[in-house]
């Protein structure tokens, strides 16, 4: 009777173990699968068609909705981890399209202040009425 309840209690404690291992690695899986996910799109970007973007689009949008499922479970490193791997996600799609985010952003700074140059010399015309 002894051997039979140490083997049931010691069964019990694997099982245990086994399924706590299992919860904490399921946010690492997470992790893991979007980074492998993201390193693909990073190598492949170039050669994507608009279909194989859309499929790509999809893909991050359940690693998106995934984490909302799963943030609670994060640590801050991994948290950290998926903010990153969603930059460098859109950083491979904008690079992969041949835009210039730079040059456009310097094109609306220069609009900008153009602008606000116009302002300035409204205000100044009506306070030297």
């Amino acid at each position: 009777m002894k051997d039979s309840s140490i083997i049931r209690i010691s069964f019990i404690g694997i099982l245990m173990a086994l399924l706590l291992v299992a919860c904490q690695s399921k946010p690492r899986g997470y992790v893991n699968g979007f980074e492998r996910f993201v390193e693909r799109v990073e190598k492949n970007a170039s050669s994507y068609t608009n279909e194989q973007w859309e499929k790509n689009d999809e893909q991050l949008k359940k690693y998106v909705d995934q984490y909302d499922k799963e943030k609670q479970k994060l640590s801050s490193d991994e948290k950290r981890k998926v903010g990153e791997l969603t930059v460098r996600y859109y950083k491979a799609r904008v690079k992969a399209k041949g835009l210039n985010i730079l040059g456009e952003i310097d094109g609306w700074l220069e609009y900008l202040k153009g602008f606000s140059d116009e302002i300035m010399k409204d205000v100044e015309n009506y306070q030297n009425q």
